[in-house]
């Protein structure tokens, strides 16, 4: 399989997990996460929260995820929030807090 493949929307179709141990701290307006392994702590928006706690239960798909997160917000699931998932998972891998599952 492509490790680039796409959904029929043209974005990114990898099914992603948690791939370290943290602690989260959530307010309402966002969430402090400490990473165990690092030592290191990062400020996270509400949905890049949510986001987090839905991959803690399963490996998910871009799809899965806008769906979750999103409807929790009664927001369409369109191109546009799928590029808003793209861009807060892609945040969230740099952070070296999830990872894609390897095919």
């Amino acid at each position: 399989m492509n490790p680039h493949s796409t959904d029929e929307q043209g974005h990114d179709a990898k099914r992603w997990h948690v791939c370290r141990e943290y602690s989260c701290y959530e307010w309402s307006d966002g969430a402090v996460l400490y990473d165990t392994a690092s030592g290191d702590t990062h400020q996270l928006t509400p949905m890049a929260s949510r986001i987090l706690d839905f991959l803690r239960n399963a490996p998910r798909s871009n799809e899965e995820i806008a769906n979750c997160v999103l409807s929790s917000d009664k927001t369409a699931v369109d191109g546009t929030s799928l590029t808003k998932v793209d861009t807060i998972l892609a945040h969230l891998v740099a952070l070296g807090l999830i990872e894609p599952i390897q095919h």
